[in-house]
């Protein structure tokens, strides 16, 4: 009996020893937690991976249905201390006043060495889109005072 309990941990050991885990994280963020209908809203996402990993820039139109998407900034990398950084940066906007979810992104990765393309998640990202508060009660105004031409 001990002697089998002894070879099932030695076994495990042995197991652990060979299964290796590559690090990959991806960070969602936005520049502010409340907007206005149409503002324009600085969305990141932020891919930090060992540097034998290869991340494909994702493809976010088919998640973000919902949103106007503005413009695709350029990606930027770096690497330090042997941990390469991705950040991919949009300009999206929404029209509707709501709490706002933007859903997980994935982000598809290759390990050097290997054909399995895998993918990473990111976190969700929630927001409040307000309309501009109208006093109802109050006299119509123009915009802007008319000018007068001396």
């Amino acid at each position: 009996m001990v002697i089998s309990a002894i070879k099932y941990f030695v076994l495990l050991f042995l197991l652990s020893i060979n299964l290796s885990a590559q690090s990959i994280s991806v960070l969602a963020s936005v520049d502010s937690s409340d907007y206005l209908v149409g503002d324009y809203i600085n969305y990141t996402l932020e891919v930090r991976a060992e540097k034998n990993i290869q991340i494909f820039t994702p493809f976010i139109r088919d998640s973000l249905k919902k949103f106007e998407i503005i413009k695709e900034l350029h990606s930027q990398s770096f690497e330090k201390d042997g941990i390469k950084s991705s950040n991919f940066e949009y300009v999206i906007s929404f029209y509707d006043s709501a709490s706002v979810t933007i859903p997980p992104i994935a982000i598809r990765y290759k390990i050097q060495g290997s054909d399995e393309e895998k993918i990473a998640l990111s976190n969700p990202v929630t927001f409040t889109v307000h309309t501009v508060q109208v006093e109802q009660q109050a006299d119509i105004k123009d915009v802007k005072d008319p000018l007068t031409i001396p």
